[in-house]
């Protein structure tokens, strides 16, 4: 039996590793048949604070102004300047002083904001006790490892169908990234001002080392890998017999070129040390 030993840099990984377990509706042992991954919106995560919307609705009467008119011109284009200004007069008095207007604006904002794109997290770390436990049912899971060069031709195949698909590294912060509003809508590319939004988290997720796939517009949508796209898989500590079975049943009647190994306790330390099976 072979052991890994590693030394990686969490910076710039070779692989990039996905915790999975065994859900009642088979959706994540599909995942692996079907070499697929999911793109979630982020209306569905688990942390109500991950792409959460602040608007700021600071700024002057110019910029406002030009906000407004920026809009009209491209949802209105058929109002006359009379129709246009008095259209900007309206909706600058609502904003200032109808709070009540103001809070249903940005709920359609954050809702309309969660439909422009679809995630799909990972971590370089293939040996995290904590992500072991809460990601992949208290180790009884695995965890897939997707070769970064796949993802990066991946990326090119997209693009060929005008698709974009981008990888950022999570940035972790005390504070909540703040987006003014007039600014983002004036913004000459549409996808800069979730940016910071989509890749920013608090400080109490640091351990996962995120990095974070997203496929813009694109929200609840299946996407497949490119062919040996999966460079290897770990069974978890604790993973059933009977599941490590379908694991390997699976590679073997796909032919896959695919190491596989299985995650033990480390004697003396907390640690897992991994023997390879397949």
């Amino acid at each position: 039996m072979n052991m890994i030993v590693r030394h990686y840099n969490k910076n710039r990984p070779k692989i990039l590793y996905k915790y999975r377990f065994f859900d009642i509706d088979g959706y994540h042992i599909d995942s692996l048949v079907n070499n697929s991954i999911w793109f979630t919106s982020a209306n569905k995560f688990n942390d109500p604070f991950d792409c959460s919307i602040i608007y700021q609705f600071d700024g002057n009467k110019r910029l406002r102004r030009r906000c407004a008119d920026h809009f009209l011109r491209r949802e209105y284009p058929n109002l006359t300047n009379q129709q246009r200004e008095k259209f900007i007069e309206s909706k600058i008095k609502k904003i200032d002083n109808d709070p009540k207007y103001l809070r249903e604006m940005i709920e359609y904002l954050i809702n309309a904001n969660y439909n422009q794109f679809g995630i799909c997290c990972f971590t370089p770390y293939y040996d995290n006790l904590l992500m072991w436990a809460h990601y992949s049912n208290n180790h009884e899971g695995f965890c897939v490892g997707i070769k970064l060069s796949k993802i990066r031709e991946l990326q090119t195949e997209l693009s060929k169908r005008n698709e974009l698909l981008e990888l950022f590294k999570i940035k972790y912060s005390k504070k909540m990234p703040l987006i003014n509003f007039y600014r983002a809508m004036l913004s000459q590319e549409e996808n800069d001002s979730l940016t910071p939004l989509i890749t920013t988290k608090s400080n109490h997720w640091r351990y996962e080392n995120e990095f974070r796939l997203i496929y813009w517009y694109h929200p609840n949508t299946l996407l497949t890998l490119l062919d040996e796209s999966i460079a290897e898989i770990i069974l978890g500590h604790y993973i059933k017999a009977e599941n490590a079975n379908k694991i390997v049943n699976i590679i073997k009647d796909k032919k896959m070129q695919i190491s596989v190994f299985q995650a033990q306790k480390e004697e003396r330390k907390f640690a897992l040390k991994f023997v390879q099976i397949l």
